[in-house]
C-alpha cells in the first residue's frame, strides 16, 4: 500500500516540480524505478540529497532517508564536515 506521507516528503515536491519521477530521473542520471524506490522511502542516499540540493535548493537534511534526518538533527555531523569527506558532485 502507498504509504499518504509521501506526498508530504520534500523530495516528492521536487518530484512535482519537474513534471514526474521519469523526469527526475533523467536530471539525476537514475532509472525511473530507482527514483520511484526513493519516493516510497521518502529519502535519498547523501549524494544525490547534496546533488538535488544544489540544483533545487532543498536542504539536504530533508532529502535523505528518515533515519538519517534523526542523525542530522541530533546534532551528529554538520554540513562543513560532511563535504569534507564527501567528493564534489
Amino acid at each position: 500500500m502507498f504509504d499518504p506521507k509521501v506526498y508530504d516528503s520534500a523530495l516528492f515536491k521536487i518530484v512535482e516540480r519537474v513534471g514526474s519521477i521519469a523526469a527526475l530521473a533523467k536530471i539525476l542520471g537514475v532509472s525511473r524505478q530507482v527514483v520511484y524506490t526513493w519516493v516510497r522511502a521518502r529519502g535519498v542516499p547523501l549524494r544525490q540529497a547534496i546533488k538535488l540540493e544544489q540544483l533545487y535548493g532543498t536542504p539536504r537534511q530533508e532529502l535523505v532517508y528518515p533515519k538519517m534526518r534523526a542523525f542530522f538533527s541530533a546534532g551528529n555531523i554538520s554540513n562543513d564536515a560532511l563535504s569534507t569527506y564527501l567528493p564534489r558532485i
